[in-house]
């Protein structure tokens, strides 16, 4: 099958690509959804993967969704477009770190990074993606903020 090819048909395991593509504590798990749906042009997969265009808080799962709904002839738009606000989630786990570290002035910014994730799965892997490999030094830099205090 060429990259552009489909096939007219429901995946046999749609419910499991479903499951995938709701999987808020992991973008590169969504990721994998889209390739896959991208390959399926039905009505269930494009419901999926238009929702995943239209409001997933990672650009890049936006991006191959709307690149997959294009290929199935869908008209993509970012009208109604419901993108998350960066910045809103920046503050959102700055506070998170702020309340993790001022609970334990000793903290490691890896055992911060952790227990974000712990605590909040989805906004892990916002800032995950967003930050990178500077997550843990955004982190440790948050915490020597309140330390100094």
């Amino acid at each position: 099958m060429s990259r552009y090819e489909t096939i007219r048909a429901t995946p046999p395991n749609i419910d499991e690509l479903e499951n995938m593509a709701r999987d808020r504590s992991s973008w590169r798990v969504r990721i994998l959804a889209v390739d896959e749906l991208r390959k399926w042009n039905c009505k269930r997969s494009r419901d999926v993967l238009s929702r995943l265009a239209e409001s997933d808080a990672i650009a890049e799962v936006r991006i191959q969704a709307m690149r997959a709904l294009e290929v199935f002839g869908e008209a993509v738009g970012h009208k109604g477009s419901s993108v998350p606000d960066v910045q809103a989630y920046n503050h959102r786990a700055n506070k998170v770190f702020k309340r993790i570290c001022a609970a334990d002035a000793g903290i490691e910014p890896s055992k911060a990074v952790e227990l974000l994730r712990d605590y909040d799965p989805e906004l892990y892997d916002i800032m995950d993606y967003y930050k990178g490999d500077q997550l843990e030094e955004w982190a440790s830099q948050i915490c020597s903020d309140i330390r100094k205090r």
